[in-house]
């Protein structure tokens, strides 16, 4: 269970961020898996986007994935949680490695997201 000092801090920080990405018009993501020594997988996603021509940047998501990391897990983890941050039909550009997985996912994965 997470300390309830994190839940307070990620709420709060939820609430800015999307309040600044609601004021946006275009929002471009990275995305990328990785493996922790403690043989954990990773996946994150971070945004960019001006605010009154001021470059905004921050980790959206962070989580533990525990399924295999196939080009349509890549597809609709970053269909759900663009949805979460409501920047949808925002996204303008999405950067990844070269992995097949992560390469399947923006480009099979892209007409789901207009």
């Amino acid at each position: 269970m997470r300390p309830a000092i994190y839940l307070t801090t990620k709420n709060s920080l939820h609430i800015t961020f999307k309040a600044s990405l609601n004021e946006t018009s275009a929002v471009a993501i990275i995305t990328d898996f990785w493996t922790v020594q403690a043989n954990e997988a990773l996946w994150s996603l971070t945004g960019h986007w001006l605010e009154i021509s001021e470059m905004q940047s921050a980790v959206l998501q962070c989580i533990n994935i525990h399924e295999h990391h196939t080009g349509n897990q890549v597809a609709d983890l970053l269909l759900h949680f663009a949805d979460e941050w409501s920047i949808t039909t925002k996204l303008q550009a999405i950067v990844t490695d070269n992995a097949r997985n992560m390469v399947s996912g923006v480009c099979g994965g892209s007409n789901r997201f207009s």
